[in-house]
């Protein structure tokens, strides 16, 4: 076991160049080896030959770079742990995009700036030491459109904020402590994506998505595995949300309800538990083909289309009053339960009828100047309100029935309906 001190003092910038090294023969070259970047040189170094260590720091004082030039692995089978620490300087797998492997923790410091190209790392991939780590603001991280990186987990300590953009593919398959994913609010300038998620594990996995832009995340465990939204209060997904099957995604930590937001579509196999959290759309779709449960205080809005007919359709579960907000409205009867919940229509012309999509508990039109017709019979058990815009019954007269009351502040056109409250 040796620990070698970077010294600058060879010829070139060389990796394998003994003299840049404080030993005077040898190199750092094994996972016993610890090599050292810091105020010692701030020569930049490129490591030019494939090379396995057991530890690599790049230490306060160190301000130069270091580039690969050939595969380098940190490897922790030896008398380390594998760990890469980065306080200072900049290390980059170079535009000729070569492998970083590290088997522990990546821990990124202030001044540290790592830089993956389009090349295939792993950072303490199926490992619980932590995959990369954010130890303090101003860190930074960057990988490009055609990376992929594979991540035990991705932590910021204490909301610091850092810069974290990786445009390729991305995979945490691991967790550290609980936590899968931790970015606090405001945290994060950067985006990430697309992020797929195979964490495997009995106990609830959280993730903390704060303000980062994260694109389409895929939870896809290969057994039954239930995902928590951290404490930060909200979570925010650019893109879309596939919950796959045995993945259960759980708004409420702590009892606790946590609002979800996402732009784009979510969809999948497995489990949406909403309780009574908020989930926002940017016109999106909420169309599982497993199940979506929702709590009494809970709250659907944004979404173009609610519901799902294909491959089975969705399961939706309401207890108690939440409030269904949508522009289209396709979920099966046989798969609904209303509870006392508000079927909600925020905007467009979508029909209704009582065939294949039910009877609403209360319905409620509030889509400014625009119309929406009955397609057929259609019934409401509860309280009819249009608070906005038109519900017209059609010139083929089709019956409505309102089991509660009727409140209009929009317009009801019932033609020579059959109207009865």
């Amino acid at each position: 076991m040796a620990n070698y001190i970077w010294d600058g003092g060879g010829s070139d910038n060389n990796w394998n160049t003994a003299d840049n090294w404080d030993v005077g023969s040898g190199f750092p070259d094994d996972n016993n080896d610890r090599a050292i970047f810091n105020g010692t040189s701030t020569k930049d170094c490129t490591v030019n030959v494939t090379t396995t260590v057991g530890r690599l720091s790049m230490d306060s004082g160190y301000s130069g770079t270091i580039t690969l030039g050939a595969a380098l692995t940190i490897d922790d089978a030896g008398s380390h742990a594998g760990s890469f620490e980065l306080s200072q300087g900049t290390f980059t797998t170079s535009g000729s995009n070569y492998a970083l492997t590290v088997d522990g923790k990546t821990e990124i410091a202030t001044g540290g700036t790592l830089t993956c190209n389009d090349s295939t790392c792993l950072f303490n991939s199926t490992g619980t030491a932590g995959g990369i780590v954010f130890t303090g603001n101003g860190g930074t991280f960057t990988a490009g459109a055609s990376s992929d990186i594979t991540y035990g987990s991705i932590w910021c300590y204490n909301g610091a904020s850092v810069g974290f953009t990786a445009s390729g593919t991305n995979t945490v398959n691991s967790y550290f402590g609980a936590d899968i994913v931790r970015f606090t609010a405001n945290s994060v300038e950067g985006n990430m994506g697309p992020l797929t998620i195979t964490t495997t594990g009995t106990n609830n996995k959280k993730l903390f998505f704060g303000d980062a832009n994260v694109f389409n995340v895929i939870l896809t465990p290969t057994s039954a595995t239930t995902y928590i939204l951290g404490d930060d209060g909200h979570s925010e997904i650019g893109g879309s949300l596939t919950i796959n099957q045995y993945a259960t995604l759980n708004t409420q930590i702590s009892g606790a309800d946590k609002n979800l937001t996402v732009a784009g579509n979510t969809g999948g196999a497995g489990t949406l538990t909403l309780n009574s959290s908020t989930y926002t759309s940017s016109n999106g779709h909420l169309s599982m083909t497993g199940t979506v449960t929702i709590g009494t205080s809970g709250v659907i809005t944004g979404v173009d289309q609610l519901g799902e007919t294909s491959s089975g359709g969705m399961t939706l579960t309401c207890t108690g009053s939440p409030t269904l907000g949508c522009r289209r409205w396709r979920q099966l009867a046989s798969k609904w339960t209303p509870a006392t919940s508000t079927l909600k229509v925020e905007d467009g012309t979508f029909s209704f009828q009582d065939a294949s999509y039910g009877v609403p508990y209360n319905f409620e039109i509030d889509n400014g100047s625009n119309t929406n017709e009955l397609a057929g019979t259609f019934n409401v058990t509860n309280n009819l309100t249009i608070t906005s815009g038109t519900l017209d019954t059609t010139s083929s007269n089709h019956a409505l029935t309102v089991g509660g009351e009727v409140s209009i502040a929009g317009t009801l056109t019932g033609n020579a309906s059959a109207i009865t409250i």
